[in-house]
């Protein structure tokens, strides 16, 4: 029976037969004990190439968590970190990949997490990029027949780098684009390129991802008639099918609510007809070299760095942050307007991601965390180790919960932590602003802060007298912006 091969015997199967036997085996019995690890080939130091490279043409097409195998991209970035980080450890223990022990991986995250609070990275960054490599150190523990060696990311953080936990960052990866950004956007990439324009006009309209814009099949996958069984008036539908470049091959079908919409949508349709053009990119380029092409000329009309970023997100999140809205305003089933779990399940299903929750990720989701949890960030913040960096993900993050016990306080206080070397542009802070002041009367601003946030938090006022001390005008404008005001204001924007 094919399930009775030993190991030796699974390791020279073609790999689609080994995908099959590894969707019957899970991990269990699967890779060799340590001593069994590459019969043969013996523990030399300085040939950890080698030993990396032979290990990966066994298991690396494998995906880490689910029976399946991994994308090629994935399988890349695995070969590159356990070559980087084997790279790195071997110059101060010499060691055979084989030979890995803990005291290995901790000196590895420590180095790593000193250079990134040097180089001023932020917190969240140091703490993804942990994450991210524990689980492929995870995996490869498994190739060498050491399970359970590598800990969590947290046990590290909490031995190696104390501050840089007990606060996680906002769910918020928010670089909306306002309606004037976006027309400017569209203005200058239809100037530049007729089809560069389309597809940032798709992107734009209905939160498509890059490669699902450049995917798209305008023929097959719109229609201007109304669907029918939807419980919402609509003016036709795009269709994005599993081969359309959608994320996990999900399937989806975005609505148009609107006429405008719907007219747009005709016009990429009318376009790509004209132009002899299945899919919305150059006929002669396949996925990765429209890629590329699309790239390069978001890079040159200066999107990549200000606006556009190279990504699709600053476009998916309005759009996401506008559908929101418009089914919060017109859902026949909620009339009032509230916030309803059928809006953020509609948002989401249209985004491709079919999880309700991850609409707060888009929309800024604005909840509290609780006066407790707030009085442990400002302990962070007082902490003599926090740094500058770690110190404005927290202050962003206590500032969302001072918004949500006290909004006249939060108001100067964010003023206090703000970069004032821009104007404000925000006329939502500025009125509210404006209406506070009047009610501090003669109190100096740091006078006032101090009184709101002792009567809010506790705690002396020699504390938050450090703090606005030591955090003074540190945050700048355009992270408030995307991490505090968008989410709080756009949630007192929606009707009661």
């Amino acid at each position: 029976m094919t399930e009775n091969k030993t190991h030796s015997q699974l390791l020279f199967l073609n790999r689609r037969k080994r995908q099959r036997l590894f969707h019957q085996r899970n991990w269990h019995g699967f890779f060799s004990p340590n001593k069994e690890c590459l019969p043969g080939f013996a523990k030399k130091p300085a040939e950890y190439e080698f030993v990396i490279h032979k290990l990966c043409s066994y298991y690396n097409s494998f995906h880490a968590t689910k029976t399946k195998n991994c994308s090629v991209l994935t399988s890349q970035k695995r070969r590159q970190f356990y070559l980087q980080f084997f790279g790195k450890v071997s110059t101060k223990f010499k060691i055979d990949p084989r030979s890995l022990k803990p005291k290995h991986v901790e000196w590895y995250f420590s180095e790593k997490i000193n250079q990134a609070k040097d180089s001023g990275t932020a917190h969240s960054s140091i703490v993804r990029s942990i994450a991210n490599e524990v689980s492929m150190l995870e995996f490869f523990s498994l190739w060498i027949g050491k399970k359970g060696l590598i800990k969590s990311s947290n046990e590290y953080l909490k031995k190696l780098a104390p501050d840089l936990i007990n606060a996680k960052p906002p769910k918020v990866r928010n670089t909306f684009v306002s309606g004037e950004q976006l027309a400017e956007i569209l203005e200058k990439a239809f100037k530049t390129d007729l089809l560069f324009g389309m597809q940032l006009l798709c992107m734009a309209l209905f939160g498509l991802r890059n490669k699902e814009a450049l995917s798209l099949n305008p023929e097959e996958s719109i229609s201007t008639e109304k669907v029918d069984g939807t419980g919402n008036d609509n003016f036709g539908k795009l269709e994005i099918f599993p081969n359309s470049g959608a994320k996990g091959g999900r399937p989806r079908t975005i609505l148009f609510y609107t006429q405008e919409e719907a007219f747009c949508a005709e016009k990429i349709k009318r376009f790509a007809k004209q132009a002899g053009l299945r899919y919305l990119r150059h006929p002669n380029h396949g996925l990765e070299k429209a890629l590329f092409c699309f790239h390069q000329t978001a890079k040159r009309l200066g999107l990549r760095s200000n606006d556009f970023q190279g990504s699709a997100y600053s476009f998916r999140h309005s759009y996401a942050q506008a559908l929101h809205a418009f089914l919060t305003k017109k859902s026949i089933d909620n009339p009032a307007g509230k916030d309803s779990e059928e809006n953020h399940l509609a948002v989401s299903i249209a985004l491709g991601h079919y999880r309700k929750n991850i609409t707060g990720v888009y929309c800024g989701s604005f909840q509290p965390i609780g006066k407790d949890i707030g009085k442990d960030l400002v302990r962070r913040l007082l902490h003599p180790s926090t740094s500058l960096s770690t110190a404005k993900t927290v202050l962003i993050c206590w500032l969302r919960e001072f918004f949500q016990q006290d909004p006249k306080g939060a108001i100067f206080a964010t003023m206090w932590f703000m970069d004032k070397d821009s104007p404000i542009n925000n006329p939502d802070f500025m009125g509210m602003f404006s209406l506070f002041e009047n009610e501090k009367k003669s109190m100096t601003e740091s006078d006032y802060i101090i009184e709101r946030c002792v009567k809010c938090f506790g705690f002396e006022e020699e504390s938050f007298a450090g703090l606005l001390r030591r955090y003074a005008n540190c945050l700048p404008q355009d992270e408030i912006e995307q991490q505090l005001w968008t989410p709080y204001f756009s949630k007192l924007s929606l009707p009661n």
